[in-house]
Formats: structure tokens, sequence, C-alpha cells
């Protein structure tokens, strides 16, 4: 063989031939074909049964993802039911806390003489009245020097009619609970 045919096509059959296992001895143990058909078979049904189980989990994870899928458009339901009825009434309360909060660290009365704390009872529309005034009466200066509020707290606190006005016209906002 010339080196050159070696190089393009490799070494010839006879040369892999010399490189591989040497048979095996005449009197080595040979597996008969029943163990083997044996294994085979014990190993298809294990195979089967994996697949059964694999199959079921599937299947329940399925069903659990199904479900999962309908309980989150119901909350999405209910989120976007509720969105602005939340949010109004979750402004309203803030800006109703601000209130108080000012009041009581400055040290002053709410309008009437009573305190944040002593006003339970009272008629709503009062109650509202009184937390408007004292919203209106609450100077930038005092929530920017005293409490570092920015210009957007004040304007907010301006605007606190307009969310409890809100409040009143939506019907279940007053009852968020249920």
């Amino acid at each position: 063989m010339s080196v050159d045919i070696v190089q393009l096509y490799g070494p010839g059959l006879s040369f892999y031939l010399t490189q591989g296992k040497p048979p095996a001895p005449i009197d080595a143990p040979m597996r008969s074909p029943d163990t083997s058909l044996r294994k085979y078979s014990a190993t298809m049904k294990a195979l089967h049964i994996s697949n059964d189980r694999l199959e079921s989990r599937v299947k329940n994870l399925s069903s659990s993802t199904a479900q999962l899928e309908l309980e989150l458009m119901k909350l999405q339901h209910h989120i976007k039911g509720f969105h602005g009825e939340l949010l109004v009434t979750w402004q309203a309360d803030t800006l109703t806390r601000l209130v108080e909060v000012v009041y009581e660290r400055c040290g002053w009365k709410l309008p009437g003489g009573i305190t944040a704390t002593s006003h339970e009872g009272m008629d709503q529309a009062r109650v509202s009245l009184m937390y408007r005034t004292a919203a209106r009466k609450i100077k930038k200066e005092t929530l920017q020097r005293r409490f570092g509020l920015s210009m957007p707290y004040y304007v907010a606190l301006q605007r606190l009619y307009t969310f409890e006005a809100r409040i009143r016209f939506v019907p279940s906002a007053h009852s968020l609970d249920g």
C-alpha cells in the first residue's frame, strides 16, 4: 500500500481486524436465549409500570393546572371588579389617616374640638365634613417642614373631598369585608 492511499482512505480492513478483540474461547459459557428473554420481559414490565405512573402524574398535573387556571380567572375577575372601589377607598383612608397624624403630631384638635379617636358613633356626613375641613386647614409649609412631605401630598389632601364623594356613590365601598 502506498502512503498516499493510506492518507486518503485510511488503513484497510485487515488493519482493523488485527486491532480488534480476539474472539471468545469456544469453551466460554454462552448466555441462553431464555435468560435474555426473561431480562427483556422484566425490563419491559418495569418500563410499562413506570410509563403508567408517569401518565397518571401527568393527568393529575393537568387536572391541577386546569383547576389553578380556573381559580386564577376567578381571582382576576374579582380584582377587576373591586379595583376601582378598593383604590378609591384606600386613597380616602390613607388621606384621612394623614390628616389624623398631622393633627396629632402638631397637637391640634380636629374641627369641632374632637380628637381622631373620639368621633366614633358620629354621623358619617358630619365626620366627612370635619375631615374635609381639617384637610383644607393643613398648610403646604406644615407638610414640607414638619413632615418632609412633598407637594403631591398637599395636593392630594386638598382633593380629599373628591375621594369621599366618590366613596358615597360606590354601593359596596363600605361593606368590603363581606
